[in-house]
């Protein structure tokens, strides 16, 4: 009797995973479109991009000359004079 009820859920089990297989397979793919683009005018985008570079420049010199003025400011140089001498 309990090998009846077994034999049964096993059976029952792989037919309903062979029929959920079969209708997964037979649904239809969905495609996903792509988004629309904007079409924009090749001279406005290439003046965008040459502010866009430009600004980059400046900022990228700014930066290096604080950077260049921190490495070369005021050093303490430490025992200048200092004798060594051996024994």
């Amino acid at each position: 009797m309990v090998a009846r009820k077994l034999l049964t859920l096993i059976a029952v089990g792989l037919s309903m995973g062979l029929l959920a297989e079969r209708a997964a397979s037979a649904e239809a793919e969905r495609v996903q479109k792509a988004p629309a683009v904007e079409v924009v005018e090749a001279q406005l985008f290439r003046s965008e991009i040459e502010a866009y570079v430009r600004e980059l420049n400046r900022q990228m010199r700014v930066r290096l000359n604080e950077d260049l003025r921190r490495e070369l400011g005021p050093k303490a140089v430490l025992a200048v004079n200092e004798l060594r001498t051996r024994s």
